[in-house]
């Protein structure tokens, strides 16, 4: 099998985990070890072109803007409320005018 850029693009979008190492991209693909770098600068090509990224530990995965068909790439969740003992003070705090009262 031949390396080519968009057979690289297709491999990682079948991946569905967080990523994928380049080793395991490779047996994926079905390719030799002789074509093993020609897929290192593939990769790093496209991720120099921000269609790929790399992960913790070494991986390999599509970057959001790079899925095309992903409904939510590009989508950020809101952050969620603080809740807790310490939100509540920072609320407490905030209604008493800053600063609470202290014994």
């Amino acid at each position: 099998m031949s390396v080519t850029r968009e057979s690289v693009l297709e491999a990682l979008g079948r991946v569905v985990t967080r990523g994928i190492r380049l080793t395991a991209l490779a047996d994926d693909m079905g390719l030799r070890k002789q074509e093993y770098v020609q897929l290192e600068q593939i990769v790093k090509r496209l991720a120099d072109d921000g269609v790929v990224h790399r992960v913790a530990g070494g991986a390999w995965a599509l970057s959001p803007t790079g899925r095309s068909a992903d409904r939510k790439a590009g989508r950020r969740r809101p952050p969620r409320p603080r809740r807790g003992p310490a939100a509540r003070r920072a609320r407490h705090r905030a209604a008493a005018g800053g600063a609470a009262r202290r014994r």
